[in-house]
């Protein structure tokens, strides 16, 4: 059975150069649910989004995200099969009212900031809930993103600094990490819930006080995510 998905052209923020976002209507990631709908952001050049990673071409969408060596994406196993399938025309036109009612997570690739704001707040009007995070949020500290998607943080002092600009955070942690008073663990490892069950990363919504979220550092670049996070 053929995936269902979308596509529109941008121009991203970040760079000025042309990108395309991308949303899947279904998928087989036992951590967020099959019936999420995923959005991805990519260049929209002639090369594999692996590709792009490799001669560090994918500013345009994920910026000067300091996660990379660690990021938990197979671009080889989702983004790169995504990417090539798109371009050879297996998609729809865009239609904003597919999200209706829709659990919505944004940026299954790329930083949904790479593209205008506009956009996830035209989603979340129609989606059921939005979820997602974002590396940009000391760019884009005032934005309104904070009230639909989670600040991704990488230390005590990153999370002070979130908190100060009106962001929820969501923050990658080593073994042993004690929570503070205001966190509290991802409930996919804590009791294996999914997102779509869950939906407690969905940003300030409009000033609601919601927990920010750890997660233990996981993925098959466990041990390069810890060395940047400093709990090697």
């Amino acid at each position: 059975m053929t995936q269902q998905k979308m596509k529109r052209d941008y121009i991203s923020k970040f760079d000025g150069k042309p990108c395309m976002m991308v949303a899947t209507f279904s998928n087989a990631n036992k951590k967020i649910g099959s019936d999420v709908v995923q959005t991805w952001y990519f260049r929209n050049g002639i090369h594999i989004p692996s590709i792009e990673r490799k001669h560090n071409r994918d500013f345009s969408v994920c910026g000067d995200c300091p996660m990379k060596p660690g990021c938990y994406v197979d671009l080889w196993r989702g983004p790169d099969g995504l990417w090539t399938s798109v371009l050879n025309g297996n998609c729809q036109p865009w239609n904003i009212k597919l999200f209706k009612d829709r659990i919505v997570r944004l940026g299954a690739f790329g930083d949904s900031l790479s593209h205008n704001v506009r956009h996830i707040t035209d989603i979340a009007k129609h989606a059921r809930c939005v979820i997602g995070y974002t590396q940009q949020w000391r760019r884009y500290r005032d934005s309104v993103a904070r009230y639909h998607i989670m600040a991704s943080v990488m230390s005590d002092d990153d999370a002070k600094k979130a908190k100060a600009y009106g962001w929820r955070y969501f923050k990658a942690v080593g073994d042993g990490y004690v929570l503070k008073r205001n966190e509290i663990w991802c409930r996919h490892y804590e009791h294996g819930l999914q997102c779509a069950d869950c939906r407690l990363c969905i940003g300030q919504q409009d000033g609601k006080l919601l927990a920010d979220v750890c997660t233990p550092a996981h993925g098959n670049r466990k041990k390069q995510l810890l060395s940047i996070i400093g709990r090697d």
